[in-house]
């Protein structure tokens, strides 16, 4: 899918550094794009919390490789399940790039 806004390019490559599948979707609103990653997981061996963790700090880690500025992100438990795995948990990530 190609991205017009090159802040939200960088932050998808550096995203994909991070996770090895990722699916997502970008949406335009009045003073900002909206990247909606809806189903992300960590390692089924952590606990749920450790899981989340993880993710976050993965996704911390690709705002700041991607070097965009004013970028803000929100993690929440999807309470699913990633292939079936009662241990592998799904989170929803949804960040906000600021019109440049």
């Amino acid at each position: 899918m190609p991205v017009a806004d090159l802040n939200v390019g960088k932050l998808l490559r550096a995203i994909h550094q991070n996770f090895q599948a990722v699916g997502y979707r970008v949406d335009e609103t009045k003073g900002a794009t909206v990247i909606h990653l809806p189903h992300l997981v960590s390692f089924p061996s952590f606990a749920p919390e450790e899981q989340r963790e993880q993710v976050q700090l993965l996704v911390e880690l690709a705002l700041k490789a991607a070097g965009v500025s004013g970028v803000t992100f929100t993690v929440k438990d999807t309470d699913g399940r990633e292939a079936g795995n009662p241990n592998w948990h799904q989170f929803y990530v949804e960040i906000r790039v600021p019109r440049a």
